[in-house]
C-alpha cells in the first residue's frame, strides 16, 4: 500500500497516495515509509501541522532519518519556523557530514532567510563550500547557494563570481530557474544579498 501510494504521488494522484498512505498506517500505524509518505503529500499542500505531525512520528520510529529530518526541516522553513529548521538541519550535517543536500539546504536557509538574527554569512559559505566539495562544484543549485551565502556575507566580488558560474551550470534547468539566477546576478552586483520568502 505505501509503494503504490509512492507510486500514485509520482503520477501526480494525491487524493489516491493519501489513500493509499493512510490505509498502510490503519494497518501498521509505525509504518515509517507510509508515515512519511504522507508527510510529503500535506507538506506539498502547506498542511504544515499534519507534516510536521507525520515526520515527527516517523522520526520517533526511526531516529535520525535522512528524510523524515530534511522533510521536517523544509516544512519549518517554509511555514517560517526558521529555528527549528536550524536545530534540525544542525542534526542533518553532523549525522550525515559527507550528504551533500543538507549542507546545502543549511547553508540556503541561513544566507536567505527573510528573518533577522537566522542569518549568518560566514557559517553559510561553510556549509555552502562543502555541498559544492562534495559534488566537485558540478551542481547549478549548490553553486547558487555560495554565491548567496558570500553576498549575505558582504562579499560580492565573490558573489558575482559564483553566481556567474552558477548560470553557466545551469543549462539543463528549468528557465524560469535560470532566469531567477541571472536575476541574482544583478542583485549582487548592486551589492544586495537575496532575501527568500518562503512558499
Amino acid at each position: 500500500l505505501a509503494q503504490r501510494g509512492y507510486a500514485y504521488a509520482a503520477m501526480g494522484d494525491s487524493a489516491k497516495a493519501v489513500a493509499d498512505f493512510e490505509a498502510a498506517l490503519r494497518l501498521d500505524p509505525k509504518d515509517t515509509a507510509a508515515l512519511l509518505g504522507r508527510a510529503e503529500m500535506r507538506r506539498v499542500e502547506r498542511q504544515w501541522d499534519g507534516a510536521i505531525a507525520d515526520f515527527t512520528a516517523a522520526l520517533t520510529h526511526e531516529p535520525g532519518d535522512v528524510r523524515g529530518l530534511l522533510g521536517r526541516a523544509s516544512t519549518h522553513y517554509a511555514s517560517g519556523s526558521f529555528e527549528k529548521a536550524v536545530t534540525d538541519y544542525a542534526e542533518l550535517v553532523k549525522r550525515y557530514p559527507d550528504q551533500a543536500q543538507p549542507h546545502n539546504d543549511f547553508a540556503w536557509l541561513l544566507a536567505t532567510a527573510p528573518k533577522d538574527g537566522v542569518r549568518n554569512g560566514a557559517r553559510a559559505i561553510e556549509l555552502a563550500t562543502k555541498a559544492c566539495k562534495l559534488t566537485k562544484y558540478n551542481s547549478a543549485g549548490y553553486v547558487d547557494t555560495l554565491a548567496a551565502a558570500y553576498a549575505e556575507k558582504g562579499d560580492f566580488e565573490q558573489a558575482v563570481k559564483w553566481q556567474e558560474e552558477a548560470v553557466k551550470l545551469s543549462e539543463s534547468e528549468p528557465e524560469p530557474i535560470r532566469a531567477e539566477m541571472r536575476e541574482r546576478i544583478a542583485l549582487y552586483k548592486a551589492q544586495k544579498p537575496y532575501r527568500e520568502e518562503p512558499k
